[in-house]
């Protein structure tokens, strides 16, 4: 697992939402759909995960 995250919210809101939501895909995949895991490496709650990666 990688120390630093990939992205942080700043870079995320930066972005446009389909790359956003692509990022965020892959980071799930990476970590096997976990939501928690893939929060902690964003430094956001799981509920944005989760919104980002079925809304956008």
């Amino acid at each position: 697992m990688q120390t630093t995250p990939p992205l942080d919210y700043q870079e995320l809101r930066s972005i446009s939402p389909q790359a956003a939501r692509q990022a965020i895909l892959q980071i799930l995949q990476a970590n096997h759909g976990k939501v928690a895991t893939t929060a902690r490496m964003l430094n956001i709650t799981r509920a944005t995960v989760s919104v980002w990666a079925t809304r956008l």
